[in-house]
Order: structure tokens, then C-alpha cells, then sequence
């Protein structure tokens, strides 16, 4: 049998390099910039970075999922174990009550600032570098945890770059061990993250190919089936069964479509490496150390050795295939290089996740792998060794420096004012300003929504649950409807228990807000309590159908409901609640709109006097509210008389007179009435609101002496 010839590997002469990978000096600096990597991620008074701040919610959500003293079992819908994305929240679920989801996000945020330079130290090894330019790696590390820091795709890029890793020495040595370890590290990358499971899949696969001598060497490809499996599996579910969204599924839309942004070619190649930086806004640190890798990796281009491939001697049987094997292995480091910038040019960019995964870290990273040519740090040449090191360990420090400074002084008090707040406490966020002096605005979004989650078990409008591309979704019924940004009178204002503003100036619009009570400010941050009724309210559970969102919402401390106005289409299409003050008919206020303003309807205002109060409700409805009107109570100071038109089981005794509004809409349906108990008066609105009010009804409280 005729066998080929074992290629002979060219080693880099690691023997007489001044510092081998491992000598003691070597293992000293590196485990120094280990440690100031690690300096970063816990010396804040509280965890940053943009979105992985956010994970803490989500993590809290899956740890704490069925702790009664939260709202997430009740909001949230879970995906787990067999989705992509998953990896961080599965751990949450199976850790949940034993770590909190702060120190979780603090030790996944440590598996990547540790695992990335120790990755890219393998990659290194495996593809004959210098170990030292794994230290060269410190300003991506952190550029990456700060432009985006999406927690699931951080902690697959140790994955990604470790399965590299891996390929290749599997490549190269083969062993069943070596093939076990690539194929457990591939499902935990598909678990991390999707789109980096897509690229690393594609790089290991194409190092792969490239050592294959013979067509039984395909068997090698056995390693990627772990991970198929549950990809397969997803795969059917998205695009065969098409699973919608209503229940939380991931990454779909609601109209069960991917819910993927591709932008153009042009649009992709103008920022590929325009938001490389700006980690802080105010600083120039990460363009100078941008540009600083860059230069290193020409400087190396031009003074390193070139490989000395030898040509690689294959069966003449192989034909194409052998041929193009060897070019494979004569440039592969080129050719990874080409993949990545593909997989940039032509994956969904959603999230700026591509921004990345092609530019952030493997990019910059193989070039610096290609451009070295097993460049030896000897000689004048290890005079590069000497910014390698210090930029490694001073970055990490001026990041850590700079991030606890900020966190202490504009963060820092904010956790006071969140842990005293009740359990499952909701929480309404309106920024009021573009940016901040430091951090983009997200970032300190993000912190609002954490801090809430982890205190109170409650709910924020910025939730990573309304995304269609996460294994946590709201429930069906559940989603909560934003409140404008800007404006502070929009109709789910009333649906949260705090309003949290972030603006430069005192927002007169909320100060002067009746229904809203200031208790904190720090700096830019303003806090205010959404006003309740303290009274013992009763529901008075209305007529209709039971779609859309069980809505809630009651006058300020000292109004009470004098009646509704709004529109009718074919149904009752919009109702805004009118307060006025318990005592004194001058002093009255709007409150939110529920429903939708329809394109042809009829406008209407069943209001009571003055001297009267709502005290009922009645009409005809069927699945939706066809027509309705209001009873208005009479105290005795001010009538004398009993209407006709009611029987006498009425709840009259508090009341002289009951009078109803003329009634608006149509007769259709069945009839209904509803009355406040004895002695009681509205003070707000309940029901179902969708795009229509499917049903209405009111609140009731006790009534102040006339």
C-alpha cells in the first residue's frame, strides 16, 4: 500500500527565543495581566459593560423563577438547555438560590477576561506563534466587553477561539481525546451563542479540511454531530414548525419569521472599523490602543521570519483534493482571515453582535496570528516585548480605575433607593438626555434594570424579554406597552410603580405631575413614586371579552373618577379616565388613554356634575363593549328626589339620587349593570385593552363625607 509521507511541520525555534512560553518570566507576566483582568470585572461597586449589566435581570429571572416574592413566573415564559443562548441563563436555573445573579454575571464576566488571553495562548501554541503576543490582547478584551457586551456572545468567544485551538492540534496529532474535547467545546459554543457558534463551526471545519491526507480522513468531521444535533434541532422548530413568539420562543418575530437585521455590503464595509472603540466617550485610550495593534501587527508583518512550508507529498489518487489540501495548509492562517471577513460581510447583523465576532476580536486577532510569521523575540526584537507588556497590565487597571469611579459616584446611591423599595415592584425608565459624560446611555439604562430586578423581583420597560432573539420572552397577555420617552402622560405610565428620569435639567413635566411623588435625585437621576389610591378599593369586574391586556389604573391620593371620555367605533375603541378632587370640583386631571384611537369614530364624554360621583356602569356587550354609559350618585345635600326609572333594590341608601348618562354606541350585545357597594364612589378603570377596550369596569373605594 502506498502511504503518503508525513508532512514535516516547521517549529519555531522556541529554544533560543529570550523568554520561552515556559520559562518562569514568561508565567509571571502573564499571570499578572490574568489578574488585572480580573481587577476590572471586581473591584466596581456594581457589575458594567453596557449589556451584560442587563444579564443580571436575566439571570435573576431564571435563578429566581419560581420565588413567590417576584413576578417572573407569572411574566416570563423560559427557554432553556436545547436553545442557543442559553448557556449563562441554564447555569442561573440550575445555581438559582445557591449564588446571586450579581456574583454569576461576576464570574461569567471573569470565565471570559481569563479564558480570552488563555484561548488565544492555545492558538497561539497551536499554530507556532509566540506566546507573547497573547498579551497583546488586553485592549480587545475590554473593547469587546464595552461596545456591546452582550453576556451570552462573551462568554462564547473563550469557545470560539478555544475550538480553533483544538481543531488544529486535533489536525495535526489527531487523538480521541483531543476530538472528544473539540466536540464538547462546539456544543457549548452553540449553547453560548449562535452566530459565534456559526463562525467557529466554519473555522474549525476549514482546519479540518485542511489536514485531511486520505477520504477516510472525513471521519475526522464526527466532532461536529454533538453539536448538530441540538442545532438540527432548532433549526426544525424555527423554520419547519414555525414556532411563534407569543410564548417566548427565540430568536422569531412575531410574525414567526427570523427576527435577523441584515444591513448592505457598503454599510458594512463603511463601519468595519469605525465603532471598533469609544468605550469612553470623553477618552482617546481606545483609538490610541486600537491603532497601537494595528501597528504592531504591520511591524511584525515586516520583521518577522517567513514560514518555510515544505511541499507536501500526497497520493497521486487524491488528485484536486490533495492539491487543494495543501494549499489549504500552506495558507490557512490567510484563509480563516477571509472566512471571518465573509461571515462579517454576509451573517445577520443584528444587535451589532457581527461588529464582534468578525471585528472586535477574531479579526484583529488571526491577522496578528498571520502578520507575525513566527517571529522569535530575540535579539532587538524583544525590545517589542516591552509595550506589549506594559500596555497589557495598564489598561486593565486605567479600565478599572475609570469604571469604579464612575460606578461609585453616579451608580452607587442608587442601590440604597432600589433595595427599599417593595417586592415585584415595576419600574417605568425615561431618558431625557442622548448620552452621558462617560458611558453611552444604555449603559446606565441597563443598570436601572438590574438593579431593580435583583431587589425587588420586578419589571422594567427595557427588558430583554421583549427581544425576539432570547431564551427569556414575556407570557402571552404580559407584554407591557412602552410609555413614551419624552413625555410623561403617555397611558402605560400608570402601569408602573416608579418612574425613574434621567435628564440634565428637573423635569417641570413630572414635578408638576399629580400623580406623581418625587423621593430621590442624584445628580442626573430622578425618582418618583406613581401615586396609588391608599383607600380599600373593590373591583367591579366589567363586561366583555377577555382579550387583550388586563389593564389597571386608579385617580392620584385625593381624586376621585368623575367619569370618561374618549371615542366609538363598531365598540368602545378608547376611554381616558377623568379625576377631579374628592373635595372641590376645580382641581381635575386626565388620566392615560386605554385603547386606540380608531380612523372613523364618534367622540364622547360621560361625565358626571359636579356635585355628583360615578358610582356605576351599564350597557350592552358581547365579546367587546358595544355601547355603555355611567351612573352618577346624588349625595342627600344635594337632591331630594328618587328616580322612577330604577327599581328600588338599587343600592340607594348612601345616595339621594342615581342618575344615568345618556347612554353612547349601540344596542347590541347583552345588557349589563354594574353598581360601586353601598356608600362607595369609582376612583379608577379596570379591564382587557388591546387595539380596542374589550371590557370595562371600575374600582371602588370608600367615599368622603359630602
Amino acid at each position: 500500500m502506498h502511504k503518503s509521507p508525513r508532512s514535516s511541520v516547521s517549529r519555531s525555534p522556541e529554544s533560543t527565543e529570550v523568554f520561552a512560553p515556559s520559562s518562569t518570566t514568561f508565567l509571571l507576566w502573564f499571570g499578572i495581566v490574568l489578574l488585572c483582568h480580573l481587577s476590572v470585572v471586581w473591584a466596581p461597586v456594581w457589575p458594567f459593560g453596557q449589556d451584560s449589566v442587563a444579564w443580571i435581570e436575566m439571570l435573576d429571572i431564571a435563578g429566581r423563577y419560581h420565588d413567590p416574592s417576584t413576578i417572573y413566573q407569572k411574566t416570563y415564559h423560559l427557554h432553556l438547555f436545547m436553545e442557543p443562548n442559553s448557556l449563562a441563563l441554564s447555569s442561573a436555573w440550575w445555581l438559582g438560590g445557591n449564588i446571586s445573579s450579581v456574583h454569576l454575571v461576576r464570574g461569567w464576566l471573569s470565565f471570559y477576561v481569563v479564558g480570552t488571553p488563555l484561548a488565544i495562548l492555545a492558538l497561539c501554541r497551536a499554530f507556532q506563534r509566540s506566546p507573547w503576543l497573547a498579551l497583546a490582547s488586553s485592549p480587545l478584551v475590554f473593547g469587546a466587553m464595552y461596545t456591546v457586551g452582550l453576556l451570552n456572545y462573551l462568554i462564547s468567544i473563550p469557545f470560539l477561539l478555544g475550538a480553533l485551538a483544538l481543531a488544529r492540534l486535533y489536525a495535526l496529532r489527531g487523538g480521541a481525546l483531543k476530538g472528544l474535547a473539540l466536540a464538547l467545546c462546539l456544543t457549548l459554543l452553540f449553547h453560548a451563542h449562535l452566530f459565534g457558534f456559526l463562525v467557529g463551526a466554519g473555522l474549525c471545519c476549514v482546519v479540518l479540511l485542511a489536514s485531511i491526507r486520505r477520504w477516510r480522513g472525513l471521519l475526522r468531521m464526527w466532532v461536529f454531530l454533538p453539536a448538530s444535533m441540538p442545532f438540527a434541532f432548532w433549526i426544525m422548530r424555527k423554520l419547519v414548525l414555525q414556532e411563534k413568539t407569543a410564548h417566548g420562543a427565540a430568536f422569531l418575530n412575531a410574525k414567526g419569521r427570523f427576527g435577523f437585521v441584515y444591513r448592505s455590503i457598503g454599510w458594512r464595509v463603511d463601519r468595519l472599523f469605525h465603532d471598533s472603540t469609544h468605550m469612553f466617550l470623553d477618552s482617546k485610550a481606545d483609538d490610541a490602543l486600537f491603532f497601537y495593534l494595528l501597528g504592531l501587527c504591520l511591524l511584525l508583518f515586516l520583521i518577522g521570519k517567513r514560514q518555510d512550508f515544505l511541499a507536501l507529498q500526497v497520493p497521486e489518487t487524491l488528485g484536486w483534493w490533495g492539491d487543494l489540501r495543501a494549499w489549504l495548509d500552506k495558507h490557512l492562517l490567510g484563509v480563516l482571515v477571509g472566512f471571518v471577513l465573509l461571515a462579517y460581510l454576509f451573517l445577520p447583523s443584528h444587535m451589532h453582535d457581527m461588529y464582534l465576532i468578525a471585528e472586535r476580536l477574531p479579526i484583529l486577532l488571526l491577522l496578528l496570528l498571520f502578520a507575525s510569521q513566527r517571529v522569535v523575540f530575540v535579539g532587538a526584537v524583544a525590545s517589542l516585548l516591552v509595550p506589549v507588556v506594559a500596555v497589557s497590565i495598564a489598561y486593565p487597571l486605567f479600565v478599572s480605575h475609570r469604571t469604579s469611579t464612575y460606578m461609585r459616584e453616579h451608580v452607587g446611591p442608587l442601590i440604597t433607593v432600589f433595595a427599599k423599595m417593595p417586592p415585584k415592584s415595576k419600574v417605568h425608565v425615561v431618558d431625557l438626555r442622548p448620552y452621558n459624560r462617560v458611558f453611552s446611555s444604555r449603559a446606565l439604562w441597563y443598570v436601572v434594570k438590574s438593579l431593580n430586578a435583583v431587589y425587588t423581583g420586578g419589571l422594567t420597560d427595557v427588558n430583554f424579554a421583549r427581544t425576539p432573539y432570547n431564551a427569556v420572552g414575556y407570557r402571552r397577555g404580559m407584554f407591557p406597552p412602552r410609555a413614551p420617552g419624552r413625555s410623561l402622560s403617555g397611558g402605560s405610565l400608570f402601569l408602573w410603580d416608579y418612574l425613574v428620569i434621567r435628564s440634565p435639567k428637573e423635569p417641570l413635566e413630572a414635578q408638576r405631575h399629580p400623580a406623581l411623588q418625587h423621593i430621590f435625585r442624584l445628580r442626573y437621576w430622578w425618582i418618583y413614586r406613581v401615586l396609588r389610591s391608599e383607600r380599600e378599593d373593590v373591583i367591579v369586574r366589567g363586561a366583555g371579552g377577555s382579550g387583550g391586556i388586563w389593564s389597571a389604573w386608579d385617580c392620584p391620593k385625593g381624586f376621585v373618577l368623575r367619569g370618561f371620555s374618549g371615542e366609538m367605533g363598531h365598540s368602545l375603541a378608547r376611554i381616558l379616565p377623568q379625576c377631579r378632587k374628592e373635595k372641590g370640583q376645580r382641581e381635575r386631571f386626565s388620566g392615560p388613554p386605554f385603547g386606540r384611537k380608531p380612523k372613523k369614530g364618534e367622540s364622547f364624554r360621560q361625565l358626571c356634575a359636579p356635585n355628583q360621583y360615578v358610582v356605576g356602569l351599564y350597557g350592552y356587550a358581547d365579546h367587546l363593549v358595544r355601547g355603555w354609559g355611567v351612573y352618577c350618585g346624588v349625595p342627600h345635600s344635594h337632591a331630594s328626589s328618587r328616580p322612577s326609572s330604577l327599581p328600588k333594590d338599587r343600592p340607594l341608601r348612601a345616595w339621594q339620587q342615581i342618575l344615568r348618562r345618556p347612554p353612547v354606541g349601540e344596542v347590541q350585545g347583552k345588557w349589563f349593570e354594574q353598581f360601586c357597594p353601598q356608600g362607595q364612589v369609582a376612583v379608577g378603570f379596570r379591564g382587557y385593552v388591546g387595539d380596542v377596550v374589550d371590557a370595562v369596569g371600575i374600582s371602588c373605594a370608600k367615599k368622603v363625607a359630602p
